[in-house]
């Protein structure tokens, strides 16, 4: 059967007329970032989205205006090319504001297009609703909405469905085989990873600390896989984040390591290893999601045998509590080395989901076992007698046994570094959880 993408509707408009309220009003949560702030959007990002059985993209563009700085012609472009691939173009106005020269230029811009097109007058609730000044921008279709108050949305959404075509064949769904978030400081580089591991202008690059606001997700095919990327907002030392936008970055980034398989850890060659990274890396760690720490900007110095040693040097000890993560050198900007971070990312994706028979486990820990018996540091004694696998990701596993509490940290950091060389669990989160089998029991018996 063939397989078409899901048809594209784009929204657009000046900054701060609330394309981001209506994002959330159709997606039904808040996803995207509200703020009064002007340009708080910069980056063109995509939601899937279900309207009673219609699916299709939703695109959130960047604020328009005619002109601007280097970084906001990049959102422009973006802009553009959003609408190229729209099947339906829909433009947010303020109805309490009078229609502005840069509406006027965006709606002609629209209009060459030739595509289903709707005007949604946003905050029509204000005693000031203006929607007829609105006529003269030659749109047809225009709808009064409130996507604060959900004012008008039924309507809105009746029309926008029969807009939607209907594409031949099967819909092909957004929904990833793994999900890669790309996480680090402001100006590590991000976007531009981001950029090149999706192999298009997907996010906007600037040496404008700050540029990403909200979590960007791109997807990619990969073989049999679909990869979803998403690049988020440079996260910065807790006394550094301002109140307001940032605030709100540093929850989207947060809940992108909290939704992903993989993170991608960014490091600045020039500034290896801060406090700030340890504590994301503390963050990944705790979420139990698989990691590579990615050092970038590798063009800038120069590669010699003992810059290579330094690097590892640096980075085992600066994060010595995660030794089972990987790393990799990279140039964003060159591309350098992106195909092994590719190979590194394909092979902790095809180990995510690691199942060990149960059989097998119990012979391995027999095995270490009788290698070296449990250390508990006291003259009593503990037995490990079985053990089982819990959970999937992280990957999890229960071992039962006598007096577990008295067991050495050092005899479980013993079982877990067997574990990991045992069963090639480099990049892989790996939980050992030790409990009473005397607890087991009583639980069984129940």
């Amino acid at each position: 059967m063939k397989q078409a993408k899901l048809p594209e509707v784009v929204l657009i408009g000046l900054p701060n007329v609330g394309k981001s309220s209506i994002v959330n009003r159709l997606l039904r949560r808040r996803q995207a970032i509200v703020h009064n702030q002007a340009h708080t959007t910069r980056d063109t990002s995509a939601h899937e989205v279900d309207l009673d059985g219609v699916r299709f993209m939703l695109r959130d563009s960047a604020g328009f205006a005619a002109k601007g700085d280097d970084l906001h012609a990049a959102a422009m472009h973006q802009l553009d090319a959003a609408l190229e691939a729209a099947a339906v173009i829909v433009m947010v106005v303020d109805a309490g504001q009078a229609v502005s020269d840069d509406e006027r230029k965006l709606a002609a811009r629209a209009h060459k297009l030739n595509k289903p097109f709707v005007l949604l007058a946003n905050q029509v609730d204000k005693q000031d609703a203006q929607i007829e000044t609105y006529q003269s921008l030659g749109i047809k279709t225009v709808f009064g909405v409130s996507a604060i108050h959900n004012i008008g949305f039924d309507d809105f959404q009746t029309a926008l469905k029969k807009l939607i075509p209907r594409a031949e064949g099967a819909l092909v769904s957004e929904e990833p085989s793994v999900s890669i978030a790309i996480v680090g400081r402001p100006n590590a580089g991000k976007s531009r990873l981001l950029n090149q591991l999706a192999g298009a202008q997907a996010a906007i690059v600037s040496s404008q600390a700050g540029t990403t606001r909200d979590s960007l997700a791109i997807t990619r095919q990969v073989g049999d896989h679909l990869w979803r990327f998403v690049d988020t907002a440079g996260i910065r030392r807790p006394g550094k984040i301002e109140r307001g936008v940032e605030k709100y970055s540093l929850s989207r980034a947060e809940q992108a390591i909290e939704e992903a398989d993989i993170c991608l850890l960014l490091l600045d060659v020039e500034e290896l290893v801060t406090g700030q990274d340890q504590r994301l890396a503390g963050l990944i760690q705790k979420a139990g999601r698989g990691l590579i720490l990615v050092v970038n900007k590798i063009d800038l110095v120069e590669m010699t045998d003992a810059e290579r040693k330094r690097i590892d040097r640096v980075l085992r000890h600066e994060f010595e509590f995660i030794p089972w993560a990987p790393y990799v050198l990279i140039s964003a900007e060159t591309g350098l080395h992106i195909k092994e971070l590719e190979s590194q990312i394909a092979s902790i994706a095809a180990r995510l989901d690691t199942k060990i028979p149960t059989k097998e486990l119990n012979k391995f820990l027999q095995g270490v076992v009788a290698k070296q018996p449990p250390s508990t540091g006291t003259t009593q004694h503990a037995h490990l007698n079985y053990i089982v696998q819990t959970a999937s990701l992280p990957l999890t596993l229960t071992i039962f046994g006598t007096k577990p509490d008295l067991i050495h940290f050092s005899y479980k950091r013993y079982i877990e570094n067997s574990m990991r060389a045992h069963y090639e669990l480099d990049g892989i989160p790996l939980k050992i959880i030790f409990e009473s089998k005397y607890k087991q029991d009583r639980a069984a018996a129940k």
